[in-house]
This record gives structure tokens, sequence and C-alpha cells, in this order.
């Protein structure tokens, strides 16, 4: 026997969505739920992609941006730009450092910081450059050689490093100087100083076969520079310093005219960066002091790198409290003297970065409209799912309703089967109703549906009696008689 039932109304998503509101939340949770484990795993494997801070935006934290020693370049950055970002909850903390590697250790270590690198503090095979984020290059850092001029009088003109250096100078460098400062340990000047001296130090060995005699001084790089300016210190013969030019204490020591700037030829940056695997670059000081037109040294990026987790947004807010800050952080640097080429004019940094992010904020909209649409598109599949493991749910229950039923018949006596009859026939009649309700309102499919009426019209047929269900006091009334009859 098979039945068939046709609904008097067209069921629709929204009649179901109104007839089963529990349904139809469950299936928005498991969609949001779903949505954002998949943002959640992408985010993993793409960090750049930052999902979740687009789909769910976090809330206003509190940043460190690691610098350097104070007074230092990196120092007076973060010094003009400390304090809270505009129009925002964010605030800036500037935090004093040794530098170089230690500021990447700090960003990858604390989360929601920055920091300023040189770009060769990392190399780009290093597993430590894929859990720190680096964003965009500031300005170009320049190697500061200085020397002692009166230990290189009798030289060759100018002072100068090279693949070849002049064994002359190599004299002087093994023999004379005393004395030398390299910067604190781990820091970006002492890390690329010390390339430096492993090549000067083959060549002194090669060209004259004996080890170089000088000694490293470990002194800040603020009181070398007092020392120097000083005019009676003995003790600092070579001084090395990674920096942005121009800067006043750089200035003031070659006015002073007792040290002059040793030139790195770029047959030396050649071999520099095949020995040890770096970038560095060509540079040289043209518009960045009167003494240097004619010297040439070496050149690395200072990177601005961040938490991997930081949003774009919050970037763009940084890099623009930098630009804005520019010309208070030249007046700490140099005195904003017009003449010299400003280290944070040397690359748009900022307009660079910007017009990325204003290309990637124009699909943004999209994102989201996507998004929604993806969120939409696959709710309806999830709430069939969800309504379909709700009628094998109902299946389930009404067959365990049908067998409960029966088994209870099955257990009466001959003293109350005709109670029994009734009941059972009462029960099986509602499920019936229900039934035919769930198949109307499109909860239980017709595979359902069919096996589940045939069952219990099959059972209401073969109940034993007359077939005439009575009411519970006739019931009654008939077994209180046998009784008496008996």
């Amino acid at each position: 026997m098979k039945f068939k039932f046709t609904p008097k109304n067209e069921i629709t998503i929204w009649y179901r969505l109104k007839r089963y509101p529990q349904a139809a939340i469950m299936s928005l949770f498991l969609v949001i739920a779903f949505t954002y484990l998949v943002c959640y795993g992408l985010n993993k494997i793409y960090p750049d992609l930052n999902l979740l801070d687009k789909v769910f935006p976090g809330k206003s934290v509190r940043y460190h941006f690691y610098s350097g020693f104070q007074g230092g370049t990196y120092y007076t950055i973060g010094d003009a730009i400390k304090g809270p970002f505009a129009n925002e909850g964010d605030s800036l903390v500037n935090c004093s450092t040794k530098g170089g590697y230690e500021n990447a250790m700090k960003v990858i270590i604390q989360k929601n910081s920055f920091g300023l690198i040189q770009e060769e503090i990392i190399h780009a095979d290093d597993p430590l450059r894929k859990n720190v984020r680096f964003i965009t290059p500031l300005f170009l850092e320049r190697m500061h050689i200085f020397y002692r001029k009166s230990l290189f009088k009798n030289c060759n003109q100018p002072i100068q490093l090279s693949a070849t250096t002049d064994p002359g100078i190599l004299r002087c460098l093994s023999d004379s100087v005393k004395g030398m400062i390299l910067g604190p340990v781990g820091s970006g000047t002492r890390i690329l100083a010390s390339y430096i001296l492993t090549l000067m130090g083959q060549q002194i060995n090669t060209s004259l076969k004996t080890f170089p005699k000088y000694k490293q001084v470990d002194m800040k790089f603020r009181e070398a520079f007092g020392r120097m300016l000083s005019g009676q210190d003995s003790l600092i013969d070579i001084l090395f310093y990674v920096a942005a030019d121009p800067i006043e204490p750089i200035k003031s020591i070659l006015d002073s005219t007792d040290y002059g700037l040793m030139s790195i030829d770029p047959s030396m940056v050649v071999r520099l960066n095949k020995d040890f695997n770096l970038s560095l670059r060509i540079a040289d000081f043209k518009d960045k002091y009167e003494q240097t037109d004619d010297v040439s040294t070496i050149g690395t990026l200072a990177y601005l790198i961040g938490s991997k987790t930081i949003r774009d947004n919050v970037v763009l807010s940084l890099l623009n409290k930098i630009n804005a800050s520019k010309d208070t952080i030249h007046s700490k640097l140099i005195g904003h003297n017009s003449e010299y080429k400003l280290p944070l004019n040397e690359f748009g940094f900022f307009n660079s970065f910007s017009d990325d992010y204003m290309s990637l904020k124009k699909f943004q909209w999209r994102e989201l409209a996507a998004f929604i649409f993806s969120v939409i598109t696959l709710f309806f599949p999830v709430f069939r799912s969800v309504n379909r493991i709700n009628s094998i749910l109902k299946s389930w229950s009404l067959n365990k309703q049908i067998d409960d039923a029966l088994a209870m018949f099955k257990k009466s006596t001959s003293e109350n089967i005709g109670l029994a009859r009734y009941q059972v026939h009462e029960i099986l009649s509602g499920l019936r109703e229900e039934l035919i309700d769930l198949y109307g309102d499109g909860i239980l499919p017709e595979s359902n549906f069919t096996p589940l009426m045939q069952r219990i019209t099959l059972h209401l047929e073969k109940l034993p009696g007359d077939g005439k269900v009575k009411h519970t006091q006739e019931v009654k009334k008939e077994e209180i008689n046998n009784l008496l009859t008996a």
C-alpha cells in the first residue's frame, strides 16, 4: 500500500525557517563556526591573508616598538612616534634595546610588536625570517669606518679597503691600530663589522704573513663619540658604526679633523656578498657631509618589521606616524639642515605601502560580499542537512514509540486487554496524525513517511477485537460486568 499526500500549500524555505526556528538557528551557528574554522586554518597556512582580521575585527591593543640604544637613530624614531594612534584606540610604546638581532627576537617573541633591523641581520634563508614580517624599508644605512688620521699619515691616500687592499694600509691596520670599537654584541654594526674584519684578517695574513694586533674595546657609541670629540683620547683608533646619514655626532667628528672615514671599494662589497651570502649595497656619502664626497661604503636597508599577526591598517597607521614625524626626527638627528639629503626622504616608504594598501582595500568590499554570499549559499545546504538529520531522528523516535506501544499491548492480560487495545489505538492514531503533519511540513521525506504510515496502518488493522474502539469508561464498565457475571 502506497500513500500519496500532497500538501495544500507549497512548502517554501521561508515557511520552514518560521516553522522550525531551532533548526535555522543551529544551521546558522554551524555555518559561522565552519567559516571561522576555515578562516583560522587559512590564516595558519597563509598568514598574510589576515582573513580573521577582515571578518572578525580585533579590539584596540598596545603595541611595542623595539628600537635601539638611547641616542641612536632607531631610538630617535621610536621616541618620536610613541603614544596613541590618530583616531584609534591603539597605542605604541618605545622600547630601548641593543638593536640588531635582539630586535628581531623581541618581535618574534612578543605579539603585537614592531622593530627596526638591518636586512642583513636575518638572511633570506634564515628560518627566523618565517616568524617575522618584513614590512618595508625605511631608509638606507651606511657603514662608517672611522680611523685616526695620524696612524695612516704615511699610507697612500685615500685610505680604502678593497678585495686587494694596499699593503701599506694593511701594515698600518696590523701594527699601528690598537683599539677598535665594533658596537654592542648582537648589534647590526658588530655583525657587519665582523664580516669586514674577517676579510681584513685574511688579507693581512696572506700579504704580510702575520696576524693583526688590534683589540676590540667594549664601549657604548655615545661614550665613544664623546671621547673622539675630546681630542685627547688615544684608545679609539678604529670605530665601526652603521647608521643613517646625516646625523650630528658623525658631522661633529668629521669636522674635528682628527678622524676620517675609510672608504670601502665596490670590489670589497662584491667579495663580502660572495663569501658571506649577503646582499649588501654599494653606497656613498654624497650630499651627506662636506668632507665625504669621494668616500664609498657598503649600505644596508633599515627595515620596519612586525609580528606576523599585525593588521595592514595598523601598519599603515604606524607608517603614517613616522611620515608625519619626519621633521621632528630629522631635527633631532642633524638639526634640520636643508643642505643635506635627509634619511627618511630617500625612500617614499609611506606612499609605497599606502598605494599597495589602498589597491588591496578596493577588493575588501568584494571579499566581504563574497564571504556573505558564501555564508548564505552555505546556509541552505546546511539547513537541509540539519533537517535531514532531524527527519532521521524523528523517524527513529516514531518507530520507537510504535515499538513501545506494541510492547505495552503484548504485556496486557485477559482482564485489561480491552483497555490496552484502546490505549494502543489512541497512541497509533496520534502518531499517524503527527506523521501526516511532519510529511506535510516537509520534515519527513516520502522515503521515511511511506514505510512508517504502512506500519501504523497495518498494526491498527491487526489489533484484536471486533474492530470497534470503545471509550475508556465503557471498557471499565464491561470489565466490571464480566467480574460480576463470573
